[in-house]
């Protein structure tokens, strides 16, 4: 296993942290990052620090476009 596809958790770090650290989206992702380390479901949602995570290759298959998404101001 090379390092550049695994990644060490810090404490209290999720899975989907990871993704959207990583990989720039979570969406999708989450799902394969647990799919290639199954020994995760027996971890609390928040990792421990150390935790060794396998990262699978980012599909290209999904469709990202540079959307603007608009963002709301609770306090005007």
């Amino acid at each position: 296993m090379s390092k550049a596809n695994t990644v060490i958790a810090v404490q209290d770090e999720t899975i989907s942290h990871i993704c959207w650290r990583l990989y720039g989206d979570s969406i999708g992702m989450v799902e394969k990052v647990m799919a290639a380390n199954p020994n995760l479901c027996d971890l609390p949602p928040n990792l421990p620090a150390g935790t060794i995570v396998t990262l699978p290759e980012a599909s290209n298959s999904k469709n990202k476009t540079n959307k603007v998404i608009p963002t709301v101001n609770l306090w005007d």
